[in-house]
């Protein structure tokens, strides 16, 4: 008989399961700030091996170590067999430090040298791993009571929608993990931003995501007193680029139906009886949802009801508008952004999906375009 899922709420009893569940080497998914995380004890290799099974995940992409509160500094996460002793140089050092004084807890990754003690199978035979303190207080509990780090990438199937909730992930693994520590749903939404700390103290973007670039820039400015902190994207040759850390795959985030990337403001031009806006989308839909009788349409702003009518109207077929934020606010539109694709994937009545992009890439703007570029089969 196949097992079912436990569902754990985080009272003495779901926190200490989970810890007997973990200690014995088995996969517990958790709360964060970020999303939900498919956790197993980081140093256990036979137990961080069985995320790559439960997931589907291919080996080659690494996972990240989740760290408990108290480990406050790159002297630390040495001390606890997180980091190198011996490869990691004074100016990465002095980086990892203003990192973590500014942004932990919270949704930022920092890769470094990683120590001998963690198994390759976490970082999928890279040289670096990336460590994390999420902050979320049902994750703290459980990461200082169980005072060892978690491995835990997002708990749900590879290349799916990362989950936000508890039921999210019961959806997409019930029967392939042991259980579930229910914590709410997440409060930031988009997975953490992770950036590699060089030997010359230098950054490299290797996703967007809860921490923008911005902050960033301000953040090491103020703690070294410096502007000259270099920070860059990786490099990629044609299509193709190293997966350094999760989340750098072409196609990922994607929902079962097909979702296309259209331009941003493309409702707002079929509002205005954009006679181009009316024909692309037409278009689009004879192409990639032939026969449909109604599809998904997901804007980052604005009114849904606004949206659906100019939609329709060009369409002459029932649409079904999410708004991430009705509003504007970008931390809203990133935390609804998974659920947004959810509820509109698992809508039986929607074809395939629509979506448009934020017209600009600043702030959590360009963490949510890249999540939505990546879900997306293909750009319009």
């Amino acid at each position: 008989m196949t097992r079912k899922t436990e569902k754990l709420f985080p009272d003495a009893y779901g926190l200490d399961k989970a810890i007997a569940l973990l200690n014995a080497g088995e996969l517990v998914a958790i709360p964060t700030e970020t999303v939900y995380g498919l956790a197993a004890v980081a140093l256990n290799a036979n137990a961080a091996a069985g995320i790559f099974a439960a997931k589907e995940r291919p080996s080659f992409d690494p996972l990240i170590v989740h760290v408990p509160r108290a480990w406050q500094s790159s002297a630390d996460l040495i001390a606890a067999n997180i980091f190198s002793a011996t490869k990691m140089g004074l100016k990465q050092k002095t980086v990892i430090d203003a990192l973590i004084r500014a942004f932990w807890p919270g949704p930022l990754t920092i890769v470094a040298p990683k120590s001998e003690k963690i198994p390759d199978v976490v970082t999928s035979g890279l040289p670096t791993v990336g460590a994390r303190m999420p902050d979320h207080p049902v994750a703290q509990v459980l990461l200082q009571r169980l005072g060892q780090p978690l491995a835990a990438p997002s708990a749900n199937r590879f290349g799916r929608i990362s989950p936000t909730t508890a039921d999210h992930v019961i959806d997409e693994l019930d029967g392939r993990i042991a259980a579930v520590l229910d914590g709410g749903p997440c409060d930031v939404g988009v997975e953490s931003t992770i950036v590699a700390v060089g030997q010359d103290g230098s950054l490299t973007i290797l996703r967007p995501g809860g921490v923008t670039i911005e902050s960033l820039r301000h953040a090491l400015t103020f703690e070294l007193h410096s502007s000259m902190i270099a920070i860059n994207f990786p490099a990629t040759t044609g299509e193709s680029i190293s997966v350094q850390a999760p989340g750098m795959m072409a196609s990922h985030y994607a929902p079962r139906k097909g979702m296309f990337l259209m331009q941003p403001g493309t409702s707002v031009r079929l509002a205005r009886r954009d006679d181009a806006a009316i024909q692309m989308i037409k278009d689009t839909v004879s192409r990639q949802c032939a026969g449909a009788l109604r599809i998904g349409y997901l804007v980052p702003t604005g009114s849904p009801e606004l949206h659906q009518k100019s939609v329709e109207s060009a369409l002459g077929i029932p649409v079904t508008v999410k708004s991430l934020s009705p509003k504007g606010d970008m931390v809203e539109a990133a935390r609804n952004l998974f659920g947004a694709m959810r509820s509109l994937d698992d809508d039986s009545h929607i074809s395939c999906i629509l979506a448009e992009s934020c017209p600009d890439n600043m702030g959590l703007a360009f963490a949510i375009n890249d999540r939505l570029k990546r879900a997306a089969s293909r750009s319009l």
